[in-house]
């Protein structure tokens, strides 16, 4: 009876054993395919992470930092997740591997056991030890187990290092990372105080051009003046040889004094006692004396004078008095003192003799023409009026030291009025023999009783 369940027993319990290592041989199978799978795909994760770094290393110009960043991170947490899968994939088959290896193992031990024994009476009686001899197996199963978990926990343990040392690398990367983001940031810094530098030295040039625009527009203005001043000059050159002309053609000028030219002087004889002509006196006193303010009666009230002028000073006995012809002959040199009447700024004014001196001699014969500069003594050299004027408007002084006549009393002559340059309308009361000092009766000083010596080269006969 207990033959026929042995038997029973046996081939069910080793099917069992078949079937085990069958099942568990298949699952071992399917998790190679899928730890290869795993295993492509780790590979694929980790060629994606070094083609993002290298387009990150030639792109970081350019590249949106930030972005490219987030998505290195996203391919480095996938690969270590697969990573990781690979690692839990490979334990597990190799549990599985030990598994069968162990029950392989043991099936071998049970089967050299079974060869050893015999169907004798002893053998039979030695099933305890058959028994004892299986439960030693398993219990080496057991330990080789054992062995094996250890062994896996080891490497368990080593994997753990592994990837310890791949998140210490992957810190060390980040780090890199960092500092290559730090010198990225600098090389933009540079490159933005570049261009700030570009820009000033762009101001710079722009503030150059614009002061040489600025220098240009001066000299072109410089030149313009230049040039005005050209056109001034050629202007008063073409004025002074319309000038020339004019004298030529006898042509009145604006300065021209009363009268007509030299070949000819009207003369009318009128009372000079109450014009009012210019006045000068002498010692910075211009304007001071006017022959009306002393004692003088109205233009109308004074008779009209019969006796005409001379131009010319009678020089030696016997000389008569000359007539308007004569004077228009009479020709004068420079440098010669003469007594001039100018053109009086208002036709209503009556124009006064002056002191002068002959500074040129304009054209010749009936165009000639004089330029004569008042002596006024109150006014510095340079300073002086020049005028322009003819023959018929001069009457000559004649030259210190020169033997002159004796003017006999009641004559009446142009004198120069004392400490002033201004001749008047006088009569001659006497002549002082020792000094040829004249003493004059000026006209409006009548009712005074005044008197005035003048020296005698400068009483010249009366001229209107």
């Amino acid at each position: 009876m207990s033959q026929r369940s042995r038997t029973a027993r046996g081939p069910g319990r080793n099917g069992q054993q078949q079937g085990e290592e069958y099942g568990l041989w298949q699952s071992i199978k399917e998790d190679l395919k899928h730890l290869i799978d795993l295993q492509n795909t780790d590979s694929e994760a980790v060629q994606i992470i070094i083609t993002q770094d290298q387009h990150m290393h030639s792109n970081r110009d350019t590249m949106d930092a930030e972005a490219e960043e987030k998505q290195q991170e996203d391919n480095f947490r996938k690969g270590v997740k697969t990573a990781d899968a690979v690692q839990e994939q490979i334990k597990r088959t190799l549990e599985q591997l030990n598994l069968i290896r162990a029950i392989q193992k043991s099936k071998d031990e049970e089967a050299e056991s079974k060869q050893v024994s015999t169907p004798s009476r002893s053998s039979l009686l030695g099933v305890g030890s058959s028994r004892s001899v299986g439960r030693a197996g398993t219990r080496e199963r057991e330990k080789e187990r054992e062995r094996e978990r250890e062994r896996e926990r080891e490497r368990e343990k080593e994997r753990e290092k592994e990837r310890a040392r791949e998140k210490e690398k992957e810190k060390e990367k980040e780090k890199e990372r960092d500092k290559e983001r730090e010198r990225e940031k600098e090389h933009e810094q540079e490159k933005e105080k570049e261009k700030e530098k570009e820009r000033e030295k762009e101001k710079e040039k722009d503030r150059e051009r614009e002061r040489e625009r600025e220098r240009i527009k001066e000299e072109k203005e410089k030149k313009k003046e230049k040039e005005r001043e050209k056109e001034k000059e050629k202007e008063k050159e073409g004025e002074k040889k319309r000038e020339l002309e004019r004298e030529t053609e006898r042509e009145k000028d604006p300065y021209e004094f009363d009268g007509p030219g030299d070949e000819m002087d009207i003369d009318t004889s009128t009372n000079l006692g109450n014009g009012q002509g210019i006045s000068r006196k002498g010692n910075g006193e211009r304007g001071d004396w006017l022959p009306y303010a002393r004692d003088s009666v109205p233009r109308g009230d004074v008779a009209t004078s019969s006796v005409k002028a001379d131009s010319v000073e009678p020089q030696g006995p016997g000389s008569a008095m000359t007539s308007a012809a004569q004077r228009s002959r009479v020709m004068f040199v420079k440098g010669q003192d003469v007594v001039f009447k100018p053109k009086p700024a208002n036709l209503t004014d009556t124009a006064e003799w002056f002191l002068g001196k002959v500074q040129q001699v304009l054209g010749e014969g009936k165009s000639r023409r004089y330029k004569v500069k008042d002596e006024d003594p109150d006014v510095a050299p340079e300073q002086r009026q020049e005028y322009r004027t003819s023959a018929s408007n001069m009457i000559p002084l004649p030259p210190p030291g020169q033997d002159l006549l004796v003017l006999e009393a009641g004559k009446t002559v142009l004198a120069l009025y004392p400490d002033s340059t201004t001749f008047y309308k006088a009569e001659v009361m006497s002549t002082d023999k020792s000094t040829g000092r004249v003493n004059l009766r000026f006209e409006g000083e009548e009712n005074s009783g005044t008197l005035q010596e003048v020296e005698r080269r400068f009483v010249v006969e009366f001229r209107n």
